[in-house]
């Protein structure tokens, strides 16, 4: 990434940071506030282009247990793919499942645009019960308030990108034409890696930019875009390596039997997530090159892993001194969730 497109990020994330009337959520105001944050689902036509099919019911039973549980929902971009697929399409496909699932929450989620859905700025949203004549579009950054303060900036994070910002119209018009050619080539039973499913065309290089801005400024910030899920600026595949770790490294004498089957299960399955990571385009090198990183840069991950969604979880329990607490969940298609990280934001 070049000085100049790191410039220009960092400009981006400084205006979307300065207060905008309604673009803020004050986790101060509602004792016992939950959020829950998605992003990056690529919700197509239902073909074979749409590459979030199979994980709908992970969504569902996701959206279910927020709407029972009081959880105002976050939708942080991409949660449709308008670069394959035009509006009407994707709703009559989703219409009677995940938007009718969303228009049950009865606060509206907010809505935050992304480069694969910024058409929101001017289009009827199908996953709000009733049309709003007052909204002027959705914004393209929301900031969390904690004790009064400025805390995070909620944002999609292709902000100042070449390929999904300025250049957004090639890439486009690229990923449009491979939905067109995608079925076909199913049909031939080769599946070759999707751009839009692995985000190949975001570098580790910008993540770092995203980490070095609120690493400078002192300001959390949570994003999408890049299809990794990051927990405390560490992405999976770093913490799956240290389970790994730890793992290998338990007293063998210890061990019964059972015990010896069950981490060698432990481990088969770490090695088989660590591969689909690698596979994916997940697998990265620290974000920061200083030593242990500092946790400046959450990512809630997307829709469209092997075998469901990721979501990042916000809770403040009630009390006046209570501290927030941040989590990155996974929602599998059996609708069962795991948490994979949990921490003081």
């Amino acid at each position: 990434m070049s000085r100049s497109d790191q410039a220009l990020t960092e400009t981006q994330l400084n205006s979307l940071w300065e207060p905008k009337d309604g673009h803020s959520i004050d986790l101060d105001l509602e004792a016992g506030l939950k959020l829950a944050i998605l992003s990056d689902l690529h919700l197509g036509d239902g073909t074979a282009s749409d590459d979030f099919r199979d994980n709908e019911p992970a969504l569902r039973a996701a959206l279910r247990r927020y709407r029972d549980d009081g959880v105002r929902l976050v939708l942080l971009g991409d949660i449709e793919d308008f670069w394959k697929f035009d509006l009407d399409p994707v709703e009559r496909r989703y219409r009677d499942t995940v938007y009718k699932d969303l228009r049950a929450f009865p606060t509206p989620a907010l809505r935050i645009f992304g480069n694969h859905d910024i058409e929101w700025r001017q289009l009827r949203d199908p996953a709000a019960a009733l049309p709003d004549p007052t909204r002027d579009g959705f914004p393209e950054g929301v900031r969390l308030i904690v004790d009064r303060v400025p805390r995070a900036l909620l944002v999609h994070g292709h902000q100042g990108t070449l390929d999904s910002d300025r250049g957004a119209w090639f890439s486009r018009f690229f990923v449009h034409i491979w939905g067109s050619l995608e079925p076909f080539v199913h049909a031939l039973g080769l599946h070759p890696t999707n751009p839009a499913a692995t985000a190949s065309d975001v570098l580790g290089d910008f993540e770092r930019t995203l980490y070095s801005w609120g690493k400078t400024h002192g300001r959390v910030l949570i994003c999408g875009h890049s299809h990794r899920a990051y927990f405390a600026s560490r992405s999976r595949a770093e913490q799956l390596r240290d389970e790994q770790d730890r793992l290998s490294r338990s007293p063998a004498p210890a061990r019964s039997s059972a015990r010896k089957s069950s981490t060698l299960k432990q481990l088969e399955g770490l090695r088989a997530e660590l591969e689909d990571e690698r596979k994916k385009g997940r697998d990265i090198g620290p974000l920061d090159a200083g030593g242990a990183p500092g946790a400046w840069y959450y990512n809630t991950g997307c829709g469209l892993y092997s075998n469901g969604v990721t979501a990042i979880e916000i809770e403040r329990p009630a009390g006046a001194a209570s501290q927030p607490v941040i989590r990155l969940v996974f929602w599998d298609r059996q609708g069962s969730k795991t948490t994979w990280n949990t921490g003081p934001l």
